[in-house]
């Protein structure tokens, strides 16, 4: 079933889509050659059936394997992808299809955006976090090494296609820290939501598929609500980075030995603490996240990691303005607020908390 629509993408909830990917292309409208890029995981347990679809629909694909691991998301990749299409002579006229997680689709969606100035993607996230929150909204980045997503371009997908039975694969591990972005999205803006997690959260860790289907789609329409009002980040969907300051710090310095979804709740944890700290966030709001974080089996502190090095890496960070951190705070549930006025003696405190050596 098609759950919303912005002016420059759809998004398909539906189980078992894989398997009618190319009749779903064809039928709306999408011409040219398929150029389908997936990890060697992913392509391993979903690469047939996709390439069944697209030789059913009498549509051309040629398929490239990428290493499954973050090192993909990088300028070596992406150049090696540009070569590819260029050996096989890709036109204005063909697009791309990110078969995959959060690092595939953002390695595609970059290089769809920088190759001949642009192609269609389509994007078909596989794991949770993905369905929920990285394809959607037209963010790409690849990663430098001093830190995540510092080299990336705005690229709407012409298509976000979401088949929830395919996270029935997914790693219990992969499964608990997919949740995180939904946690963040109900928090930010839909408490009923956040009830739901809170009372299904069995059915959604053993991947339910009518408990995931309906959550996957109630969280995608949330973030797509906020990216059609504020495509750019300039207002609004700030608000999405909720976490995210303290998070990709530790993520980055961790090596990513920890998962995004587990940085991004340490990340929730520490914005809750220096919300409480300030007098922005009420306490109970704090415990109410913090209980559903612990339910989710995600951590809440950083162990084995250098304090002052993910401070340093924080300063990195994109919505740095004027040498300050842009902090975004719950004022309730569903009453979020946007502060760059937070002591740094408070932000210090948390993150030596936070931030176990």
């Amino acid at each position: 079933m098609t759950i919303a629509d912005t002016a420059t993408s759809e998004l398909v909830v539906e189980p078992g889509v894989v398997g009618s990917l190319g009749a779903l292309l064809r039928a709306r409208g999408v011409t040219g050659r398929a150029f389908l890029v997936a990890d060697s995981n992913v392509l391993r347990l979903h690469g047939a059936a996709a390439k069944h679809s697209f030789d059913a629909a009498g549509i051309s694909v040629a398929v490239r394997e990428v290493p499954a691991a973050e090192s993909s998301k990088s300028l070596a990749m992406a150049t090696r992808l540009y070569e590819w299409l260029a050996a096989e002579r890709t036109e204005r006229r063909d697009f791309l299809i990110a078969l995959g997680g959060g690092v595939v689709g953002d390695l595609v969606g970059f290089v769809a955006a920088t190759y001949l100035r642009g192609l269609p993607v389509i994007q078909v996230p596989t794991t949770l976090l993905s369905q929920v929150d990285s394809a959607i909204g037209g963010k790409t980045g690849l990663n430098l090494r001093v830190g995540k997503n510092l080299v990336g371009a705005w690229h709407m997908p012409r298509l976000i296609v979401v088949d929830p039975l395919l996270t029935r694969t997914l790693p219990e591990r992969d499964i608990c820290s997919g949740w995180v972005e939904t946690i963040k999205h109900a928090l930010l803006m839909d408490e009923e939501l956040l009830h739901d997690l809170e009372a299904h959260a069995d059915e959604l860790l053993r991947v339910d598929p009518e408990w995931t289907a309906n959550v996957v789609a109630r969280s995608g329409r949330l973030k797509i609500a906020v990216v059609h009002e504020d495509p750019r980040e300039q207002g609004r969907r700030i608000i999405l980075n909720y976490g995210h300051t303290i998070g990709h710090a530790i993520e980055s310095v961790s090596n990513y030995r920890l998962h995004h979804g587990e940085a991004v709740a340490i990340g929730l944890e520490g914005a809750g603490r220096i919300g409480v700290a300030a007098g922005v966030t009420p306490p109970a709001v704090l415990e109410r996240q913090r209980a559903l974080i612990a339910r989710f089996g995600l951590p809440a502190k950083a162990h084995g990691l250098a304090m002052a090095k993910v401070r340093a890496t924080m300063n990195l960070d994109k919505k740095v303005e004027a040498q300050t951190l842009t902090w975004v705070l719950l004022e309730a549930v569903g009453r979020p607020t946007v502060r760059r006025d937070i002591d740094e003696d408070i932000v210090q405190r948390v993150l030596e908390e936070l931030v176990v050596a």
